[in-house]
């Protein structure tokens, strides 16, 4: 019996969502101090006094504008042809959403998720098809626990468009967007979509520790640890100070009856994170399954597995993360019912073998004093059978 752990809060996945984003800065122009506005006076006057012009040094310069076609004058009796319609502006091309963007980013690091929100909906203002603004809406939409919101977003302003051909959408994004729903359907129950979607998040952006990290989680919570192996290696090389991607390998190699290669990761994750509840859980559950680990007795082995696993609950309870379901004192218990049948066990052997080494003891003595000299007493001869009666003669009277 063994736990598997997804930091899903804690699968938490083992949850990584998306990477992480820089933080932009406002596009704002910065108020002119003094000096730069004198410079600026002092250059309108040179320009003036040099061609006759005054430029705006913020603002290209107007073209002059084009003189005034001269009337033709109109004939007696006839009407002047109307004038040509003028042809309709282009529309301005969509303003840069990444400033808005990137604070989105650094709100949503900080768990401001509505704030992110805000600043998503100023950078679609920008371009109503920028693809990132769409991703982190969806994401600050699935931690405020508003999963149906992340999924109107991603499914009808990018996937439905780029099916239609309407929208084009990168490899790198995509990836993000399937993670995002595996993580709202994995939330739902729904693991076997949740998988697809993990799959196929890792499939499109090969570069995602987090697409390849959550399919990890998956795998091993699915107990397909020989699947997961490949995936968790991927993470923990992607991003090798990850707690949760050495976490998840160390599972799929416990899993694989790896022990000693568990034990490294567990130790590497405990490494980057100390206070990390669940490697010492998932330390403790090793130490359970490893019937025959190296080097310890299956007390030893037992006894350190309790170890970890008090170690997990106390932390745990510190953090506010032990529940009143959590299985430890199952596997504590399950432990210690363990230790007391080894014991019981060593105590039959000891005892046992006290027992053999006292008959064997004993026997030369009684060898001895049956025989003297230490040689066997000579067997006494069987004794004769009876010699049979006579038969009667015939005609004897009794």
């Amino acid at each position: 019996m063994s736990r598997l752990t997804l930091p899903l809060g804690a699968l938490a996945l083992v949850l990584v969502t998306g990477c992480l984003w820089g933080c932009g800065g406002s596009d704002k122009p910065k108020p002119q101090t003094p000096a730069s506005q004198k410079a600026v006076e002092t250059a309108k006057a040179y320009d003036k006094q040099a061609t006759g012009a005054t430029f705006d040094p913020d603002k290209p310069a107007k073209p002059a504008p084009a003189p005034a076609p001269t009337p033709v004058p109109a004939k007696a009796g006839k009407e002047l042809p109307p004038e040509a319609p003028a042809p309709a502006a282009a529309p301005p091309p969509p303003r840069d959403p990444t400033s808005e963007t990137a604070q989105a980013e650094s709100y949503l690091r900080q768990g401001r998720y509505e704030d992110a929100v805000r600043e998503c909906r100023l950078a679609l203002g920008r371009n109503e098809r920028f693809v990132p603004a769409m991703i982190v809406m969806a994401r600050a939409y699935y931690y405020l626990g508003r999963p149906a919101q992340a999924q109107f977003v991603l499914f009808t302003r990018v996937l439905e468009p780029m099916k239609k051909n309407e929208l084009s959408v990168e490899g790198r994004d995509l990836g993000e967007i399937y993670n995002i729903l595996g993580m709202i359907d994995l939330k739902k129950g729904l693991k076997d979509t949740a998988l697809k979607y993990f799959r196929d998040a890792a499939d499109k952006n090969p570069q995602s520790v987090s697409a390849w990290n959550n399919l990890a989680a998956m795998l091993v919570m699915q107990k397909d640890y020989q699947g997961a192996l490949p995936a968790a290696e991927r993470a923990a090389q992607l991003a090798p100070n990850l707690a949760k991607a050495h976490l998840n390998l160390g599972s799929a190699y416990r899993g694989t009856k790896q022990y000693e290669k568990a034990n490294v990761e567990y130790r590497r994750a405990l490494g980057i994170q100390a206070d990390y509840p669940e490697a010492y859980f998932n330390m403790g559950v090793l130490y359970m399954d490893a019937e025959n680990y190296p080097g310890l007795s299956t007390l030893e082995r037992l006894e350190t597995a309790i170890r970890y696993l008090l170690d997990y609950k106390s932390r745990a309870r510190n953090k506010g993360t032990l529940g009143r379901d959590d299985p430890v004192d199952e596997y504590i218990k399950r432990a210690q019912s363990d230790i007391n049948d080894e014991k019981k066990s060593i105590e039959r052997k000891k005892k046992k073998a006290e027992r053999d080494a006292a008959r064997k003891k004993a026997k030369p003595a009684e060898d001895e004093d049956a025989g003297g000299g230490g040689k066997p007493a000579p067997k006494a001869p069987p004794a004769p059978a009876p010699a049979p009666a006579p038969a009667p003669e015939k005609g004897t009277k009794k």
